[in-house]
Order: structure tokens, then sequence, then C-alpha cells
């Protein structure tokens, strides 16, 4: 590590709701470690993304620009940013930085680390519950011994797949907040949720059959939500 230049971690967390997270107010202890972090830290009460979806967003995000400066408007934007403008890790690595990128590789707007890795950030249900948090902790423990024993200052940068849809977290996580039967047929409340086209079936897609309870739906939200933060609890202990 450089003693003039701070190393930095930034965490990106993909399709997290400021009022689930319990430092927010959330009536759900959904962030137990974040919250006892932004009690030394400062914690922003009206902060805006600068753009929907991901990759517009992080192309805001990653070189300080709103969308009409970056011309990212698009999940699947077409071409890469455009050269006259730079990333934050193509000018730390103009100030000496060594970057590491986990989880964001191909997308344009992560453009310019030295090195990128990849985990497993995707699922389904007929696959069983998948630990993404763990995978990229599994991931970006080892690169951030490697990057601690360099010489140089570093910017890692993580982007977290938990909470983001399908919401599957594992055990115990995913009946943390949910008691209940979840496929009740006395249980209408998935209806309504049903009957929105065109989410409907984007929605469908990503649960099991027969749900019939949105609260069962609401909980593994927030489930994946706990299993983040203690994920994160671990990336920072190592640091």
């Amino acid at each position: 590590m450089s003693k003039s230049k701070p190393n930095i971690v930034l965490i990106a967390i993909d399709s997290l709701l400021a009022d689930h997270m319990s430092c927010y107010g959330y009536e759900r202890q959904t962030t137990p470690f974040i919250d006892r972090f932004a009690q030394d830290g400062t914690l922003f009460e009206r902060t805006y993304s600068a753009h929907i979806p991901t990759t517009s967003a992080y192309a805001s995000m990653l070189t300080g620009l709103d969308c009409f400066g970056t011309q990212v408007v698009a999940l699947r934007h077409k071409g890469g940013l455009r050269q006259d403008m730079k990333t934050l890790p193509e000018m730390l690595r103009d100030e000496g930085y060594n970057t590491t990128c986990v989880g964001f590789t191909g997308n344009p707007s992560s453009r310019g680390f030295d090195t990128y890795l990849d985990y497993q950030a995707w699922g389904s249900w007929e696959e069983g519950r998948l630990p993404k948090a763990q995978y990229l902790n599994d991931v970006t423990l080892p690169e951030l011994d490697r990057l601690c024993d360099e010489d140089k200052p570093f910017f890692l940068f993580l982007r977290h797949m938990d909470p983001h849809a399908p919401y599957l977290p594992p055990a115990p996580f995913e009946r943390m907040f949910y008691h209940g039967d979840e496929t009740d047929p006395e249980n209408k409340s998935m209806e309504p949720v049903l009957a929105f086209k065109p989410f409907r079936d984007f929605l469908a897609s990503w649960l099991p059959p027969g749900i019939s309870d949105k609260d069962y739906v609401i909980a593994q939200y927030d489930g994946a939500i706990a299993y983040m933060d203690a994920c994160i609890q671990s990336i920072f202990t190592a640091l």
C-alpha cells in the first residue's frame, strides 16, 4: 500500500432499495453490518441514481457525467464509451493505482480496469438457491490479498448481484423474514401482481410455480439483502 495514496474499494449493489435497508428506517433488520458502518461514516439521505438501467447508471457512476454526457441510455448499449472521456479506473491508473473490477466484465461502462474477474451471478429457481454474494467473495478475497501485497495503491470495484432478481438467497436467509405457506391457495395476494403485463411474465419466469403470497416474494428480496450484508462484512473483515 502506498503511504500517500489511499486504497479505494467501491461496492456497487444492484437493485437495492434504500427503503428496504434498516439503516434508513426499514422495520426489518436487513442490513445490520451496513447499519454499524453507517454510524461511523456518512449516510446520504437524498441521493438519486443518475439514470437507469444498469449500463447507463454505472456509466455515470464511473465517469461523473450524466447520461447526456456519457451518451449511454440503454441496458444493451451498442459500442463502447466515447474515447474523449475518461473513466474513474483510467484516471486512477494514471495516478499509479492497480485497478480490479469484479463482476462487470464486458460491459461498456466498465472500461479501463487492469484486471477483470467474474463469478457466477445468475441462476434460476430450477437450479436451486444461489449464493451469489459468497461467489463474489470467493473471487474477491484472494484478489484483495494480491493487491495488498503490491507496492502500489489499489482501486477495487465490486458489483454485487444480491439482491437483484431472481431472489434466491441461501439458507437460512430464505426463511429469515417469512414463516408462512407461500403456496396457500386461499392467499390471493399475488394475483394483482401476476395480472400486470408485461411485468407478469418477467417476474413469473424467476419464481417457482404456485407462489400465491406476495409477502413471500418480498421476504426473499429482504433475505437477499441480509445475505449480501453478511457477505460484505467478510470483505470488511479482510480489509
